[in-house]
């Protein structure tokens, strides 16, 4: 279901054949409609199997700290899943995470070695800066599997209508539900509002028990489960 279908249902189950408020579609769509808004959350609240993705970041000698977001990655960055070192022999080698404040801790003055064995990862200058304990002593490569969120949608009418992504393929009645659950409330809908949150919980409780082999066939187009 692309966004347009997920609007026009909304404005159905809220105001059936009439006219909605002049301003409802501003309210509702753009990426700071509520829509939007009711999206990000949903990702927030959740690490989804679509969120995952994987990348690499190329280590070299006596360099310990690396952009995690905005460079090396895209601007989506959630969180990290996993760090896998690539090391001489062929081996991959997991990383484990550090406390903040424990690489100085445990690794100081010329504390070196071949690879890594943990990182930690801070906020700092608008990015997550990864930094890698002991320091670095060889170039390789960082395998890294994280959760990122989905691409904000767009401010363009047009494009924001035609658009479509997992979310809105897999379960966009959990969209629709939580926008209604939260408009209704706006509008003081008391027993409105109930409801539809109630299916909301429904459909989300779905979402996070889906049978994914049952749900895309291998050219990811969904299907009845």
């Amino acid at each position: 279901m692309n966004y347009e279908s997920v609007y026009d249902t909304i404005i159905f189950y809220v105001y059936g054949d009439s006219s909605p408020p002049s301003n409802t579609s501003t309210f509702l769509k753009g990426s700071e409609g509520l829509i939007a808004k009711t999206r990000k959350q949903l990702q927030e609240r959740h690490n989804l199997w679509f969120m995952e993705k994987y990348d690499t970041i190329t280590i070299v000698d006596g360099t310990d700290t690396y952009l995690f977001n905005g460079v090396i990655f895209d601007d989506k960055f959630k969180e990290e899943i996993s760090l896998q070192y690539d090391t001489s022999d062929g081996l991959s080698m997991p990383l484990e995470k550090l406390k903040p404040g424990e690489g100085e801790d445990l690794f100081r003055g010329d504390d070196t070695s071949e690879y890594p064995a943990y990182y930690r990862i801070e906020w700092s200058s608008g990015y997550n800066q990864l930094h890698l304990y002991p320091p670095v002593g060889a170039d390789s490569t960082l395998h890294v599997r994280y959760y990122a969120y989905l691409d904000d949608l767009s401010d363009t009418v047009a494009t924001f209508d035609a658009y479509e992504d997992q979310l809105s393929l897999v379960s966009p009645y959990l969209i629709i539900y939580s926008v209604i659950s939260s408009l209704c409330m706006a509008l003081d809908y008391g027993s409105k509002a109930q409801y539809f949150t109630a299916l909301a919980i429904q459909e989300e409780d779905r979402l996070l028990t889906i049978n994914w082999d049952k749900l895309f066939q291998e050219d990811c187009v969904y299907k009845d489960i």
